[in-house]
């Protein structure tokens, strides 16, 4: 076996060990879409609505939420819960 092929083989066992130890987390987040979201702050429900559309910037904790009202809300990531409907 050539060392090239032995450090396939080694890489291959390391990622299967750690996708078979994740029990039910998603490795990789494939929801790009919401339906619903709800903004808390300061332990208040401030909004509560249908999301036309939401971005989060790679750099900070922050996320954008466009209502489909027309409202944005611009807020920490722990204040969103962002929620996909599959039984819409």
């Amino acid at each position: 076996m050539t060392k090239t092929t032995m450090c396939k083989a080694v890489v291959a066992c390391m990622v299967g060990a750690m996708l078979a130890g994740c029990g039910n987390a998603q490795i990789i987040d494939t929801t790009w879409s919401y339906d619903e979201a709800i903004i808390v702050i300061g332990g208040e429900e401030v909004a509560r609505g249908q999301v036309a559309s939401w971005r989060d910037y790679s750099e900070s904790d922050v996320v954008q939420v466009r209502m489909v009202d027309g409202t944005t809300y611009y807020t920490h990531s722990t204040n969103v819960v962002l929620i996909d409907n599959p039984n819409k």
